[in-house]
């Protein structure tokens, strides 16, 4: 198994690269062109091998087989009003207070790797998770089937057609609390910092415990 320098050292290496074919241009093309951002998306895994690209709103994400423990994220530059919003170093802000807090352990872990290259933008990695989004649908359906008694209903179709609803309309610290339980604290924490859009996408396991993969709040 890989050190974490090794696997920094990787990352280093890569990002030389993916600087070297216009990431920035692509940060700054994103919302604007998607086009031309799915493009130079397809165009870099063609020349990686072993890569995988995955974004949201605010980040991207670079999957490495090369690297075992870890991902890279990079922020997309978007403006908001005057100002520059720079998501994966408020991701990186929030893990900091998380430990402060002590509630670290729900929070996948984020080390920023300063500008050591003269990169424009720092990058960041985090603890490398397994995505398994049907295992927390499912936590959130057996959730709202708890909130739903079967024998209230004259027939399983409006029992289901309820269940549904209520999935659907599941707010973020329901979700949390199907997954992690009544944490008081975590949940103070989240709305301290801002932290919300919590889907089944958001969350993942890491060492066999389930642990939130995105938490910047958008």
């Amino acid at each position: 198994m890989k050190t974490f320098e090794e696997e920094r050292q990787i990352g280093i290496d890569f990002m030389k690269e993916l600087y070297g074919m216009n990431l920035e241009g692509a940060q700054r093309k994103f919302g604007k062109n998607d086009r031309y951002f799915r493009e130079w998306a397809e165009e870099i895994k063609e020349k990686f091998q072993g890569l995988d690209i995955v974004w949201g709103c605010t980040k991207i994400v670079f999957i490495l087989d090369s690297m075992e423990n870890w991902v890279i994220k990079v922020p997309f530059i978007l403006q908001r009003g005057m100002f520059f919003v720079d998501h994966c170093e408020k991701e990186f802000s929030i893990f900091l207070k998380a430990k402060e807090e002590c509630v670290d352990i729900f929070f996948a872990e984020v080390v920023k790797v300063e500008k050591e290259f003269e990169f424009e933008l720092d990058f960041y990695l985090q603890k490398r998770a397994k995505c398994e989004e049907k295992k927390f649908l499912s936590i959130f359906s057996e959730y709202a089937g708890s909130n739903c008694a079967r024998e209230e209903y004259d027939n399983e179709s409006d029992y289901y057609d309820e269940l549904e609803i209520i999935e659907m309309e599941m707010e973020d610290c329901e979700k949390v609390e199907a997954i992690f339980g009544q944490e008081d604290e975590l949940f103070a924490f989240l709305n301290e910092n801002g932290i919300n859009d919590f889907h089944e996408g958001n969350f993942g396991v890491v060492d066999g415990c389930s642990v939130i993969i995105d938490y910047s709040g958008y």
